[in-house]
């Protein structure tokens, strides 16, 4: 789960960070959930980001909340694997 608010000018401009809490971009802003339970993790390939969260698979690193820059492919596929676990 996330709390945000995103502006479409500011994602286009701006680099995702994380901030303490949450991830910032310019003033759009999302904050995961915290609890512990969850995951959160930012991936990006430079000119796009994905803001993920997850159930807490036992043994998880937790670090993964810093936007991490992979090439397009493992992109696409990073992206592609965590869909693929959601199951609802």
């Amino acid at each position: 789960m996330l709390n945000l608010r995103l502006d479409p000018s500011d994602v286009s401009r701006y680099p995702w960070q994380w901030s303490r809490s949450g991830w910032r971009c310019g003033p759009s802003w999302a904050e995961p959930y915290d609890h512990p339970m969850t995951d959160a993790r930012a991936i990006t390939d430079g000119t796009r980001t994905a803001l993920i969260t997850s159930a807490t698979v036992t043994g998880s690193d937790k670090s993964g909340a810093f936007p991490v820059l992979i090439d397009a492919e493992t992109y696409d596929s990073t992206l592609a694997a965590a869909r693929a676990e959601r199951d609802d």
